[in-house]
């Protein structure tokens, strides 16, 4: 979200669940082992992400070379 962006970070949190051999659910969430300070109090386990203050975006353009023929002085 942009307040994400305004704010210079994003929490994170995953959640997996898969069936074991049994045929029961197992679930597990994420977590970040080396979590950035201060901790978000609502997400303590989130993984935090770092977003940039200075969006860039770049583009390259290729072009063809253009080939020319004269005839007649009108360019064709």
């Amino acid at each position: 979200t942009q307040a994400a962006i305004d704010a210079g970070d994003v929490d994170n949190m995953a959640t997996a669940t898969r069936k074991c051999p049994k045929g029961n659910n197992v679930t597990d969430q994420s977590e970040d082992l080396t979590p950035m300070t201060p901790i978000d109090p609502s997400c303590s386990d989130c993984t935090t992400v770092v977003t940039g203050q200075n969006p860039e975006l770049t583009f390259y353009k290729k072009k063809k070379q253009l080939q020319m023929k004269i005839v007649m002085d009108l360019l064709m």
